[in-house]
């Protein structure tokens, strides 16, 4: 996660305050709506997964949180750990889905769909 760091955990290298938050700002040259949905969809996952590294941290390994505000580090102890973890589960609960569904228009072509698709359009 951006905002904790795990003793014992790989890390990437630091980035210095604000490069995160300014490479996040460049624009993205996009070429259509499918590129825009698989780089968000890309995006939720890589979130996700943080999210559920920081959930499933063993007990015994020490977990230090970054206020990023004064640049103080925080050792959690035990009973902080188990805060910790009720606050990333209530995140996961709401961003768990993805809130964006894409359709695409049928352009009156159903002799292209299989005719179980092409049957699902049909009242019953």
């Amino acid at each position: 996660m951006e905002n904790s760091e795990m003793k014992g955990a790989e890390q990437a290298p630091k980035a210095e305050p604000g490069e995160l938050e300014q490479a996040a700002l460049q624009p993205i040259p996009l070429n259509d709506i499918g590129q825009l949905v698989g780089l968000l969809d890309g995006w939720h996952k890589n979130r996700m997964a943080q999210l559920n590294a920081a959930m499933n941290v063993p007990n015994d390994i020490e977990v230090e949180v970054t206020d990023h505000m004064t640049g103080e580090v925080f050792t959690l102890s035990q009973d902080q750990l188990v805060g910790f973890r009720a606050g990333i589960s209530v995140v996961k609960s709401l961003f768990e889905n993805l809130p964006i569904v894409v359709e695409f228009e049928d352009a009156g072509n159903d002799k292209d769909l299989p005719e179980a698709e092409a049957s699902n359009d049909q009242p019953n």
